[in-house]
């Protein structure tokens, strides 16, 4: 065992060595971090788990933050895909008001409309399946016609 005298920062997260410092720590520790200052006091802010526990809350931390971020990236791109979609079918909108304004059959450009939407749905699906950042990042389609590349 190793004891050092450190100062931490003022956050009271980081610490270095320092002979005149106001705590003592074991610096062989395998979790040194696990230490801060808070209102003053050096705590241990994984009281009471063990080194293996520490390594799973760690990785369990870092795998939720990964996942979050991949949700965002995701709804990033819905919105996207959802807005060139909004874009073509509003582009339409005059194909369907003559229809209507001259009696014609409409079927055909209603059909168009849902194709678009199926392309928009078939396109979000495909990023639901997206596993991680590298998916989403190699993720293309074409927003003139929503076409997965």
């Amino acid at each position: 065992m190793a004891i050092i005298k450190v100062t931490f920062d003022e956050g009271g997260l980081e610490y270095r060595d320092d002979p005149n410092g106001k705590f003592e720590i074991d610096d062989t520790m395998p979790h040194p971090h696990r230490f801060q200052v808070k209102e003053g006091v050096l705590v241990d802010i994984f009281e009471g788990l063990s080194n293996d526990a520490i390594l799973a809350k760690i990785k369990a931390d870092a795998d939720a933050e990964i996942a979050g971020k991949l949700v965002v990236q995701k709804d990033g791109m819905k919105k996207r895909i959802k807005a060139d979609a909004g874009r073509l079918i509003a582009a339409t909108d005059w194909k369907l008001d003559r229809a209507r304004d001259t009696g014609a059959d409409n079927t055909d450009i209603l059909a168009e409309r849902q194709a678009l939407r199926d392309k928009s749905n078939v396109a979000e699906a495909a990023i639901d399946d997206c596993k991680d950042e590298m998916d989403i990042q190699n993720f293309r389609y074409e927003g003139e016609t929503l076409e997965l590349k």
